[in-house]
Order: structure tokens, then sequence, then C-alpha cells
């Protein structure tokens, strides 16, 4: 039985255009009280230092920031029965969720940091 559906999108972030993250999965339907991997690829061209981000959307609500990691380091927060870490050589990033609740059910997004970039003025 079915519980409920996690799904991850795109979100192209970075210092360039070449930068991106993508999702090695758009949609998964999950049974309660499993556990989760939603993971992510990235490509970098500007040679800096990746700093990966995970949030979370419920329908109708803004996205709330989950957890935060670098490729050297990982990251967890057993609150919310999450844990994240990233791997250099993959080029990968990865959101454990455990014991799955019917709560969970949301669009789940990863992003590379900053997740905001500046515009060039016009004169």
């Amino acid at each position: 039985m079915m519980l409920f559906s996690c799904v991850i999108l795109q979100i192209f972030i970075g210092h360039s255009f070449a930068d991106s993250i993508e999702p090695l999965l758009l949609d998964a339907n999950i049974t309660k009280g499993d556990n989760v991997t939603l993971s992510c690829e990235y490509s970098l061209t500007s040679g800096t230092s990746v700093y990966l981000q995970w949030y979370r959307q419920y329908p109708r609500t803004k996205p709330e920031f989950l957890i935060f990691v670098t490729e050297y380091s990982n990251s967890s927060e057993p609150d919310l029965r999450l844990f994240s870490n990233a791997s250099k050589h993959l080029k990968r990033v990865d959101l454990l969720l455990s014991s799955a609740a019917v709560s969970d059910s949301a669009v789940y997004y990863c992003a590379l940091q900053p997740t905001v970039t500046q515009t060039q003025q016009t004169s």
C-alpha cells in the first residue's frame, strides 16, 4: 500500500550557468516506515567549494530549509530523521530519511549554494 509520494524537482543555481544540480529520481512512491534515499548529481565549472542544501515544500507553503552539507562533511537532523552526505568523487549528494511517515509527503529540493545569484546592472 502506497501512503505517500516524494518528488524531487530540479534547481539550476550556482556561480555560473554551467554549474548545475539535478535529481536522480523525479518521483518516488514510498510505504510508511521505509527508509528513503533521495539523490542529486551536480556539476561545477567554477572550481569553488561545494555547499549543498536540502529543502522541503508542502502544498501551498514556501520551501523550508532542512539540512546543509559540504563535499567534506556529513550532516544530520535527528529530530527530522534526516542524514545527508555528499561525495566529491561521485559529484552526488544524498538525503536519507529514516522511517518515512505520511507527514513526510512533500516536494524535496536539492540546491547548490548560493541559491540566489546576482544579475548585472546595465547602464
